[in-house]
């Protein structure tokens, strides 16, 4: 994990590929050593990573690693690999109206970053469909503890979110001319 570190995204606010130990399962009692251990690893990838090579990488390291100990057989199964997601042909104008209009709302710019977690949207923007994430809240997500246990999020935000989104939706909708 340490390595991670040393690799960062080019796209603002995603920051370096992440390694978390998500599940572990394994022993009957306290006293016994277990007859077998499961685990997952979540391996969150950026979007200048390729999946398959760092799922390659990943599972080559696992595999060197547990050969070294006598007793250990190691089974590797994929339980999801999905592409990062990454800017790609008209993100650029939707995630333009809906700065636009949410400068106007907020009545101060806002900036455009990334966000380093899943989503549904990425597998959108991966069969080419322009794809952005934009909700309520502050700024920074981090400032929210978005996903976490203590999320909090004001009541104002939300409207004035509802209201970017509707103000966008208006734009896109209305015809040229």
């Amino acid at each position: 994990r340490a390595t991670y570190a040393g690799i960062c995204s080019d796209v603002p606010g995603i920051g370096s590929p992440s390694l978390v130990v998500g599940q572990i399962n394994g022993g009957e009692r306290p006293d016994r050593t277990p007859g077998r251990v499961t685990f997952t690893l979540d391996r969150r990838l950026i979007p200048d990573e390729n999946p398959l090579q760092v799922e390659s990488e990943l599972t080559q390291r696992i595999a060197e690693t547990a050969s070294h100990l006598d007793g250990i057989v190691c089974r590797i199964r994929r339980v999801k690999l999905s592409k990062p997601m990454k800017p790609g042909a008209g993100t650029d104008n939707l995630s333009g109206v809906l700065e636009r209009q949410a400068a106007a709302v907020m009545g101060s710019p806002v900036g455009v970053y990334g966000v380093p977690h899943a989503s549904v949207t990425q597998h959108y923007a991966a069969v080419g469909i322009p794809s952005v994430l934009y909700g309520a809240g502050p700024e920074r997500s981090e400032a929210a503890q978005a996903g976490g246990p203590d999320e909090c999020l004001a009541l104002d935000d939300v409207r004035k979110a509802t209201e970017v989104v509707a103000l966008a939706l208006g734009e896109f909708i209305t015809p040229a001319g």
